[in-house]
Formats: structure tokens, C-alpha cells, sequence
């Protein structure tokens, strides 16, 4: 992706362009918090590496998809349910974010990946039942579940997921029965 600024600035490679995003509209990451975020940004990179691999390979399949559900993204997951904090039961939003209790870039960009998963798991292929639509990825990790939840019920993004703008998930290869 590219993007060029209200100033003639051209931006490219999507992490670039977010952090220049969330920095515009106060979502950066604080000094003391900017490794941290870079580490996160970098796993979330990775964990998207190893769907991309699968659905893009011209010889994807459902045993391939299959096993990417059990085996790898659980694992990746079980990182990412590490870093969320613990929800209070008197407190459901601020402590729900990532870095330190305030919502910065690195949210919507582990939220996005996490719903890529989520639209993975759930996507239908040949072969498969009705209830493959019912697929849970998050339901062993509840923090994770939380998280996302809490950042898919903001207004705007609940204005955005109902609107034209947001495509249907699809696949680049669908494999045969």
C-alpha cells in the first residue's frame, strides 16, 4: 500500500503508513512504549506471514487450512494472550488495550490481523458443513476475545463494518472438493 499526505508526503509499506496514521491522530505509541510497540507490530507480522503462505500458495487446500487452524495460529494466539492485560470486572474498556491502558496504532493493527484470523476460520470451502461458519478461533483465548470485541464495539468501527467500505472476506485461491 502507498499514501501520500495532505503535504506531498508518500508513504509506503502498510506498517509505515499506520504508525504515520495513528501519529497524526494521537493513537502513536509514548517514548518508553515504542519497543514494546514495535515488538507486538512485528509479531503480528509474523502470525499474518504464516496465514498468508497458506492462502496464497497456489496449492491451497482444506487439509492446509485445516491444520493452520489446529496447530499454527493456536500457538500464535497463546503469544498474544500473554500480552493483553486481564480485564477487571468493574472496568471493560481502558485496561482492555494493549500498550499500558491507552489505545494506540498497534490495537488496530493486532485487531485487524485477529479478525483476518477470525474471517479464516470461519470462511466456508468445498466440503465443508453449514457450522463451519460457527468456527470460534478466539474461543480458548478469552483475553484475546475481549480485546477484540472491545475494539470492533467502538461507534466508528461499527459504522465502518456496516458501511459499502468494508469488502467481503475472500480467498485468492478456493480449492476444489
Amino acid at each position: 500500500p502507498a499514501i501520500e499526505t495532505s503535504d506531498g508526503v508518500k508513504l509506503v509499506q502498510s506498517h509505515v503508513i499506520l504508525r504515520y496514521l495513528g501519529r497524526s491522530v494521537g493513537l502513536d505509541c509514548e517514548c518508553d512504549e515504542f519497543d514494546y510497540c514495535a515488538i507486538i507490530a512485528a509479531g503480528v507480522e509474523d502470525m499474518e506471514k504464516q496465514q498468508s503462505k497458506i492462502k496464497y500458495d497456489p496449492k491451497f487446500s482444506v487439509a492446509m487450512r485445516n491444520e493452520y487452524l489446529k496447530s499454527t495460529l493456536p500457538t500464535w494466539l497463546s503469544h498474544f494472550e500473554k500480552l493483553i492485560p486481564a480485564v477487571s470486572s468493574d472496568s471493560k474498556q481502558s485496561s482492555s488495550y494493549i500498550i499500558n491502558g491507552h489505545l494506540t496504532w498497534v490495537d488496530y493493527l493486532l485487531v485487524a490481523a485477529l479478525d483476518s484470523s477470525i474471517e479464516f476460520g470461519r470462511f466456508i470451502l468445498p466440503g465443508d458443513s453449514a457450522d463451519h461458519a460457527k468456527n470460534d478461533v478466539l474461543k480458548n483465548f478469552p483475553k484475546l476475545k475481549h480485546y477484540y470485541q472491545s475494539i470492533f464495539n467502538r461507534p466508528a468501527i461499527i459504522d465502518y463494518l456496516k458501511s459499502d467500505k468494508r469488502y467481503p472476506y475472500t480467498l485468492p485461491y478456493v480449492p476444489k472438493k
